[in-house]
């Protein structure tokens, strides 16, 4: 299998920009690609890419279209079986990362996606993975996961072009969680590998917090608007904008409040593109964060229609609180 390794890159800063693609160079599996993306940077990284990797695959988008369309645009320009989606400010520490991870995409056909554990780059303290299990503390094993992180994954580009890729429209947030419904719903898995790392220094900037909420609440709304069964699509969107509205009072941003529930109305009453899940994916989907669906894959292969009519329906008002109070 050959891999395609593409790192997205907004002003990340010549130096975390090498170190990146440094340590997608060092992988020893031996068919790769890098695919290094730039979403209409102005901080010179892009022209320090240029000068030390002219051999490399390099896309220049004139402006920065956001983190899913940007990926989705690099994607176009990969070649190989499966893409590994690297940060800018990442860097895997291990040289083997691609090709162990091949191995597995290899040893089952039916494996959607994956993503790695993911350390502080200074701290090395471990990110908490996406579901309850298996928590932070695991360093072996490959556990079903209802979502993972784009910027420290893998997924088989054919399935990922088949799906569509990340919602052209999601800036950012929740693109992952959108996509991997539709993975399950197809038929594969997506699972936490947290056997290997990535070391993430990660990024910030004035009003960071308040813009990542903002898309939160605009793309899981949308999420359920195009993806959730009618029947349960209604019970979630009205609870979770139940909750949104008292964040956003609390945080004395009616107005902005007003404009996102504007543009849903819209999404409510325009065509979508997106043929909708089936209740048992979304069962399975919300078990998988809730931990009452926990497993090892390594255990066996993993039968997900048995895994789905063991799924329970969720209480939408509970779970919904439960995630927003995170």
């Amino acid at each position: 299998m050959k891999a395609s390794i593409l790192i997205l890159n907004w002003n990340g800063g010549a130096e975390t920009c090498l170190e990146s693609i440094a340590s997608a160079l060092m992988q020893d599996h031996p068919q790769k690609e890098i695919v290094f993306v730039d979403n209409g940077s102005t901080d010179g990284s892009l022209e320090a890419v240029k000068l030390k990797h002219p051999d490399i695959v390099i896309v220049s988008l004139p402006q920065n279209i956001g983190c899913p369309a940007g990926r989705n645009k690099g994607a176009e320009y990969t070649t190989g079986d499966i893409i590994f989606f690297l940060e800018n400010d990442g860097a895997w520490i291990e040289n083997d990362v691609v090709s162990e991870a091949i191995k597995l995409f290899e040893k089952d056909p039916q494996l959607g996606a994956i993503y790695t554990r993911v350390e502080g780059y200074s701290t090395r303290k471990v990110d908490r993975p996406i579901d309850g299990f298996p928590g932070e503390s695991a360093q072996s094993g490959l556990y079903l996961s209802s979502s993972f992180r784009g910027g420290a994954s893998a997924i088989r580009r054919k399935l990922y072009l088949e799906l569509g890729g990340f919602p052209n429209d999601f800036f950012r947030q929740m693109e992952e969680s959108f996509l991997s419904l539709l993975i399950f719903d197809a038929g594969y898995t997506v699972a936490y590998w947290p056997k290997r790392v990535m070391l993430h220094k990660g990024s910030d900037y004035p009003g960071k917090s308040t813009e990542v909420s903002r898309y939160k609440f605009e793309n899981s709304m949308k999420t359920i608007l195009r993806l959730y069964p009618l029947f349960h699509s209604f019970r979630l969107l009205t609870v979770k904008w139940t909750f949104y509205l008292l964040i956003f009072l609390r945080q004395k941003r009616f107005g902005e409040f007003l404009e996102i529930t504007n543009i849903l109305l819209m999404e409510i009453f325009s065509k979508s593109s997106y043929k909708r899940v089936s209740k048992a994916t979304v069962y399975l989907s919300e078990g998988l964060k809730t931990s009452r669906l926990t497993l090892n894959m390594e255990e066996g292969n993993v039968d997900l229609r048995g895994l789905s009519s063991r799924a329970k329906p969720v209480s939408p008002i509970f779970e919904a609180f439960k995630r927003l109070l995170k």
